[in-house]
């Protein structure tokens, strides 16, 4: 195994990715040019990182190619309140693959937040009082671990958040009330290596996605195996012999496969009044009933196979099409900040700053675009699921991007092309230089 390391000093790199808030992680995607090689360097553990001895800090998860000292510039998106819109000081970011999969994240979370308006992971839901920004920093890239950046509380039992005044930590999303068992070079709950130091809090964090999200949960509380991509999202299978039964039943495919008929009757469901769906066998045939919200659960011998519809998304808050995106997150911590004359890698241990004042764009309007890019995808699904504020709408997008790899692929493309273009000037994309 090799590890890219310049064979000069290193003053500035130029760094491009396939381009947080709440719950974020972020590695950036580097791209250089021919560097030397160093072979087998050794591991950079947390006490070495402390000492300064090493860095990136968790190189295994970093893309091959980042330089051992130096600086990069990159572009960074974050999705925020309008009161702290200006800053980068102790919050979360993505580049633009990364934090795509971050909003995508929030399509259910708006609908869910409907029905529980005072959770505090809420505060992002109100897409009238977020905003979308861009910006260009420079960044050291002696990494080091991931901060997760959040609001602290209003008050001593945690039931408000403070949005002008945000705090970071590792492993932990709500200070100041953590874990306190987490030990210096253990692993938590993210993948990551904990370290707690000095330098830790100064230095930019980055994780990858693809890593960060293998540890999380992601989709429905269950996902039945052996039935259709269709069927698996935001259900909950019975156990066998169980079926639903009841008055209302919104459609009936029936057939001699099973799983093509249970493919048409889930589609169905995909609708806001569907509770959820039985398979019965008789002889040869195969019927599947969709049911309204009057169902209820008994027994058959007939019954193949059946499942209740969660009325709103699983216990994982919505991390479920963050799957398929291969972007990375950061965090900036205000004791990083390069301030007056000091720039990153100067030796007076800032380790990031923003070159100018961010692009703004208004939540609504990226997210009308993204809308756009879905309904093209398949229309049958996000007809029959109703407004794109409702918790169907994004059943039919975690369908769209945990089914079929070629399909999940080029609808995220599309997706990723839609978010770039919502930064051009209005009214080709959203920015139209008022906020």
């Amino acid at each position: 195994k090799t590890t890219n390391q310049p064979t000069t000093p290193l003053a500035m790199h130029s760094f491009s990715g396939t381009t947080l808030t709440t719950w974020k992680f972020l590695l950036v995607v580097v791209s250089l040019g021919s560097v030397g090689v160093s072979v087998n360097p050794p591991p950079c553990t947390c006490d070495r990182f402390c000492r300064a001895e090493c860095a990136p800090f968790a190189s295994h998860q970093l893309p091959p190619g980042l330089p051992a000292k130096g600086v990069v510039n990159q572009t960074v998106y974050r999705f925020t309140p309008r009161a702290i819109k200006r800053t980068l000081a102790n919050t979360n970011t993505g580049d633009l693959d990364g934090d795509l999969g971050f909003f995508m994240a929030r399509f259910a979370l708006a609908a869910r937040c409907e029905a529980e308006p005072t959770n505090l992971r809420c505060f992002l839901a109100p897409w009238s009082e977020v905003v979308y920004t861009k910006w260009q920093v420079e960044i050291d890239v002696g990494v080091g671990p991931y901060l997760a950046c959040n609001p602290t509380y209003l008050n001593a039992n945690g039931s408000a958040w403070n949005l002008s005044t945000y705090i970071c930590s590792q492993e932990c999303v709500v200070p100041p009330f953590c874990p306190q068992h987490i030990k210096n070079g253990t692993a938590g709950g993210d993948g990551q290596v904990t370290c707690f130091c000095e330098r830790s809090n100064r230095t930019v964090g980055i994780m990858s996605l693809g890593s960060a999200l293998s540890t999380r949960s992601h989709g429905p509380r269950t996902r039945p195996s052996g039935v259709p991509v269709v069927c698996r999202y935001g259900t909950t299978l019975l156990s066998h012999g169980q079926c639903l039964t009841g008055p209302h039943v919104i459609a009936t495919k029936t057939g001699l496969n099973e799983t093509a008929v249970l493919t048409e009757c889930c589609a169905i469901c995909v609708a806001p009044q569907c509770s959820g769906w039985t398979v019965m066998q008789i002889e040869s045939t195969f019927r599947c009933d969709a049911f309204g919200a009057t169902a209820s659960v008994t027994t058959s011998i007939n019954c193949t196979v059946a499942a209740t519809r969660d009325r709103l998304i699983g216990g994982s808050w919505n991390w479920g099409t963050m799957a398929v995106s291969k972007g990375n997150w950061l965090s900036t911590p205000i004791s990083g900040e390069c301030t007056g004359k000091h720039r990153p890698g100067d030796g007076s241990g800032c380790s990031w700053r923003a070159h100018a004042a961010p692009a703004i764009i208004e939540t609504v309007c990226l997210r009308t675009r993204l809308v756009d890019a879905f309904l093209a995808a398949d229309p049958i699904c996000f007809a029959l699921a109703g407004s794109p504020w409702l918790d169907t709408f994004y059943r039919c997008v975690w369908m769209l991007l945990n089914g079929d790899q070629v399909v999940a692929k080029a609808v995220w493309a599309d997706s990723v092309r839609a978010f770039a273009a919502a930064w051009l000037p209005h009214p080709a994309g959203c920015l139209n230089g008022t906020l």
